[in-house]
């Protein structure tokens, strides 16, 4: 669940670690409807975490600027040595 808060023109956007990797082009469309005018990358990194799951994204839990560059890293399911 993402919600979205408004202030001066800038969207907050709340982390989403822990969430599953097809949930970002949903949230980046929901937050393009309001002109946001996000753009993203996925990166995808070794992590303990299960394969397909958010494990950092900057950057989050904060007011952004609309054409912010969002960056999510993916766990690809192969653990960290």
């Amino acid at each position: 669940v993402i919600t979205v808060y408004y202030s001066l023109g800038q969207p907050y956007l709340s982390s989403m670690v822990g969430s599953a990797e097809d949930q970002i082009p949903v949230a980046i469309y929901n937050f393009n409807l309001d002109t946001a005018k996000f753009t993203y990358e996925i990166k995808y990194v070794n992590s303990d975490e299960t394969k397909g799951k958010i494990v950092t994204m900057t950057p989050s839990n904060q007011f952004v600027d609309p054409g912010q560059h969002i960056v999510f890293e993916v766990s690809n399911g192969v653990p960290t040595p």
